[in-house]
């Protein structure tokens, strides 16, 4: 499959795909939201906007840096979502979520019949998202649920709506997504390690001092890390040296060689190249 360019936002439809969205406030404006069924009651609960969506290829979507939060599920078919840099397959039974201010990208794979659902929440300013984690991730959830209370919601506002029923319907999906959410207790071994190395970042960590650091024996710590994190030890320090390093682009005005040392990297090119994989952009992209 082709590959994508990924510093730039951009949404490509196909002719074949179709969908139903219902938006917090008419958008005529956007395609997708172009013929949404309007619930003003969605601002109860920070919900920007939702749907059923069946895409084909060449439908892919790219947020660099999407300012709200986004959840999607697979319903039937696969599809793929960008995690940690590399496109991974979303089948049925899966949810991706994607925290605000990262990169969201997904997209239909050729020859398959990618239906999904999405719940796109925006995130007020001084509040908390919903989606606890710092990157996006794809977990197992019950689909059907949310695509039930979905068009549950869709079939009341289409007929004669009472409010009380769509307040509960929306109030329904709400606590699916939490649910899908929910924070995931993480050992405390895992979290003394990561502090360890949230306070040397520009350290040039080894497996062998991960695992003492976090009193386990290196196998072990895969095994606990990909359980938690979804990713290797390895990977989790990549995570928070790019993590950071991206605070650092945005609030300050250190120089990206600076940043780059500042969080372990000897070669500002290895540094830029890693950086890009993880955001969809180059370090100096996201500042300019």
């Amino acid at each position: 499959m082709e590959s994508l360019l990924l510093n730039a936002d951009k949404t490509r439809y196909s002719a074949k795909c179709h969908w139903v969205s219902v938006s917090q406030e008419s958008a005529k404006h956007r395609k997708l939201l172009k013929d949404a069924l309007v619930c003003p009651l969605f601002a109860d609960n920070n919900i920007a906007h939702l749907g059923i969506f069946n895409a084909y290829y060449p439908y892919d979507v790219i947020r660099v840096n999407q300012s709200g939060t986004f959840i999607l599920t697979t319903l039937a078919g696969v599809g793929e979502a960008m995690i940690d840099g590399n496109w991974v397959k979303m089948r049925k039974g899966e949810v991706a979520t994607f925290p605000p201010y990262m990169m969201n990208a997904y997209r239909a794979i050729k020859g398959e019949n990618w239906e999904f659902a999405w719940v796109r929440y925006e995130v007020p300013k001084k509040k908390k998202s919903i989606v606890n984690a710092s990157t996006p991730t794809i977990v197992p959830y019950r689909s059907y649920a949310l695509k039930m209370s979905i068009e549950g919601l869709v079939d009341e506002l289409k007929n004669a709506p009472s409010s009380k029923v769509v307040i509960s319907w929306t109030n329904l999906i709400h606590q699916q997504v939490k649910k899908i959410v929910a924070p995931q207790k993480v050992d405390k071994r895992l979290i003394n390690m990561l502090k360890q190395v949230a306070k040397n970042l520009s350290h040039d960590w080894t497996l062998y001092e991960l695992a003492q650091q976090a009193n386990l024996s290196e196998e072990h710590l895969r095994r606990l890390c990909n359980q938690q994190f979804g990713r290797s030890p390895m990977q989790q320090i990549t995570y928070l040296r790019i993590s950071y390093a991206k605070s650092l682009i945005l609030n300050t005005d250190e120089s990206i060689q600076e940043i780059s040392h500042k969080v372990g990297y000897k070669s500002q090119f290895s540094f830029s190249n890693t950086f890009k994989k993880w955001n969809g952009c180059r370090p100096t992209a996201l500042r300019n």
